[in-house]
């Protein structure tokens, strides 16, 4: 049983901004969720950097294009994240397993529908966080609002998870 507290976070609209933007031909002109880079750089003191993972959902190309964008913003340089701590996978609700794997306690997804996955896991993770959602998404799994902490920003992520530290 692991005894520390491990983090998750999603990339897409989580800390990359501007949703389907990493889709297009200018991919690394997408930008970076504001507030992101500097409050993982928080996360990562407070969680220790070996326990701080990025699991992502794409297919293959946004995969390839997700780790040349990470690289080219100097993302682990800036945020202390280590390279080897980012996983993908195809489909939303196999974040789950992976994040049971990993021993989560907290994760951080624009997805509803994903924390509803990984709110089943056990042990239960200690704070699921719903960034800046969908309203439709939102509305299509409802029933999982009570189990998650709606935030709107990376500074509420701070307040949420740091406290006054943030």
């Amino acid at each position: 049983m692991n005894q520390h507290n491990i983090l998750g976070i999603d990339i897409g609209n989580v800390i990359t901004a501007g949703g389907n933007e990493i889709f297009n031909i200018n991919f690394l002109e997408t930008k970076q969720m504001p507030g992101a880079f500097e409050m993982i750089k928080k996360l990562v003191a407070h969680f220790d950097r070996a326990h701080v993972w990025l699991v992502s959902k794409c297919g293959e190309r946004t995969e390839q294009r997700t780790k040349q964008w990470l690289e080219s913003y100097g993302f682990y340089e800036s945020t202390g994240v280590a390279r080897g701590h980012v996983l993908f996978c195809r489909e939303r609700h196999e974040k789950a397993p992976i994040c049971k794997w990993i021993g989560i306690t907290h994760f951080i997804d624009d997805r509803l529908e994903v924390l509803s996955h990984i709110s089943r896991i056990t042990p239960t993770p200690k704070g699921l966080y719903l960034f800046k959602p969908l309203p439709k998404e939102v509305e299509r799994f409802r029933e999982f609002l009570p189990k998650v902490t709606r935030v709107e920003s990376w500074e509420e992520v701070g307040t949420h998870i740091l406290g006054n530290r943030g």
